[in-house]
């Protein structure tokens, strides 16, 4: 109360806590204040692992176990999110498989947006924007209504792709893009939107590249490259210039 006054705005927990815990915080509260203690109570249904055939019975799954199997913190983040907070979640790997996918997805599409070809000013992208801040707002606004939320991102990168590929961005649509994702990931945080920093011997290797390239030495080119892939580094070539990007740990 010291912190947060008499009466929270939002107060969550998980399903299990309902009773005793939270009936009796309300007891409590109310009895000392005669107001109530939240005006809106937020809780989430668990996840599941019991009879899981790859976890023994005696051991309780942690996240530990999931890292240690190669899974991200964003990956497990999207799998958590990506059911409504009032529905139980079914543990399984496969699940998380598909997580790992969708995730991946969303990084190639950053990175498409980032090196992708020149291209004129698209008037249809601030409709694109305007309707997606529309329907991920009123879908959070619905009772935190994360898969038509998810639908909207998503539609949103098929109709930017769309207009990637046959057109190619402006450097100020692309700016406005990356603005909305920002926003957007403020909520979600499942998206890398961080720019890739070169190291010094990548900055070294993808000029002597370019000087390899210049001379037509393809064959130099193409042991650079090689000597890149290893540093998680993939290089593309356009008509532009050369762009790079770091390949995400799997």
């Amino acid at each position: 109360m010291k912190s947060f006054g008499e009466t929270f705005d939002i107060q969550t927990g998980s399903m299990d806590l309902i009773f005793p815990h939270h009936e009796n915080d309300i007891a409590i509260s109310e009895a000392l204040t005669g107001k109530p203690l939240a005006n809106y109570w937020v809780h989430n249904e668990l996840v599941k692992e019991k009879n899981h055939p790859e976890i023994p019975q005696e051991k309780a799954l942690t996240l530990r176990d999931v890292f240690n199997r190669g899974y991200t913190g964003r990956e497990v983040r999207f799998w958590l999110i990506s059911m409504h907070y009032r529905k139980a979640m079914d543990f399984s790997w496969s699940k998380l498989d598909v997580a790992k996918k969708t995730v991946s997805r969303l990084d190639r599409f950053v990175d498409k947006l980032r090196t992708c070809q020149k291209g004129p000013v698209i008037g249809e992208i601030d409709q694109l924007i305007y309707d997606l801040k529309q329907k991920f707002v009123g879908a959070m606004d619905d009772d935190l209504n994360i898969s038509q939320a998810l639908a909207a991102l998503f539609d949103f990168i098929h109709s930017i792709n769309r207009i990637i590929d046959f057109q190619g961005l402006d450097l100020s649509d692309r700016t406005k893009i990356e603005d909305v994702l920002s926003g957007l990931n403020s909520v979600l945080m499942i998206m890398d939107l961080g720019e890739p920093e070169p190291s010094q011997q990548t900055e070294e290797l993808i000029r002597e590249r370019a000087a390899a390239r210049q001379k037509k030495d393809w064959a130099r080119a193409d042991h650079l490259r090689d000597e890149l892939r290893k540093l998680r580094v993939e290089v593309t070539d356009t008509k532009d210039g050369t762009t790079w990007r770091r390949i995400k740990e799997t």
